[in-house]
C-alpha cells in the first residue's frame, strides 16, 4: 500500500513443522495381533467353562433319572414281593427276565407279573397263563432310562417238608440313561434280596 513492500506475518515458528505426538499416533500390527490374540483366548476359555457346565448339568440330570428309577422300581418290588407267595419263574414274555406271584397287598388284583422286554421293565396285574398276554403289559421304567438286564432268583419257595416254605427273591438289575447328544452313559448295578413275610404251605 502507497507503494511500499510489506513482509508477510508469520505466525508462530513451526507453522510449516507436521503434526507429532499424541495427534497422530494409531495402533501398530503388533499391539493389534497382541489384542486379538488375548481376546480369541477369552472367548475360548469361556466357551470351554461354559461346555463344562452344560455338560455336567446332563450328566447329573442322567443321574438323578437312573437314582429315581431304580429306587422307585427296587422299592416297588420289594414292597410287593414282602407279602407275596406263589413265586415262580416262567417263561411267557422273556424266559429267564420273568417272574409271578402273588401279592397279598392287594385284595382286588393280587396276581403280580413282571419281566423285561427289550429295555423296558414290563408289570401285568393278572394271571398270566399265555405269551398273548404280554402285549397288556403297563411299562414300569421311565422313557428316559433302559433296563440292560434283569434277573430273579428265587430259592426256599418249596412247602415244608422239603423247605420251610419261606420264599427268598433276589432280583438283580442294570439300569442305565444315555445322552443323546453326547452318548455318554450312566448307569447302577443294583442287587436287592426280600424275604417274603408269608410262608407257601402248599403247592
Amino acid at each position: 500500500i502507497n507503494g511500499e513492500w510489506n513482509e508477510p506475518v508469520s505466525i508462530g515458528n513451526n507453522i510449516n513443522t507436521p503434526l507429532t505426538g499424541r495427534h497422530n499416533k494409531g495402533f501398530t500390527i503388533l499391539e493389534m495381533v497382541v489384542s486379538i490374540s488375548l481376546f480369541s483366548t477369552l472367548v475360548i476359555m469361556v466357551t470351554s467353562i461354559m461346555l463344562i457346565v452344560s455338560n455336567a448339568q446332563r450328566k447329573t440330570g442322567a443321574i438323578h433319572a437312573v437314582q429315581d428309577n431304580a429306587r422307585f422300581i427296587i422299592q416297588l418290588l420289594n414292597k410287593e414281593m414282602s407279602t407275596g407267595t406263589n413265586f415262580a419263574l416262567t417263561t411267557y414274555c422273556a424266559p429267564g427276565k420273568e417272574i409271578k406271584f402273588i401279592s397279598n397287598n392287594d385284595f382286588f388284583f393280587p396276581n403280580r407279573f413282571y419281566f423285561l422286554q427289550g429295555t423296558t421293565l414290563m408289570r401285568l396285574k393278572e394271571i398270566v397263563t399265555s405269551s398273548a398276554q404280554c402285549a397288556s403289559a403297563k411299562p414300569l421304567s421311565g422313557e428316559e432310562t433302559k433296563i440292560d438286564q434283569l434277573n430273579f432268583s428265587v430259592r426256599g419257595q418249596l412247602p415244608w417238608p422239603s423247605l420251610d416254605g419261606q420264599p427268598i427273591v433276589t432280583t438283580s438289575i442294570r439300569i442305565s440313561a444315555t445322552d443323546p447328544k453326547f452318548g455318554s452313559e450312566t448307569f447302577m448295578n443294583l442287587q436287592s434280596t426280600i424275604t417274603s413275610r408269608f410262608r407257601d404251605i402248599g403247592p
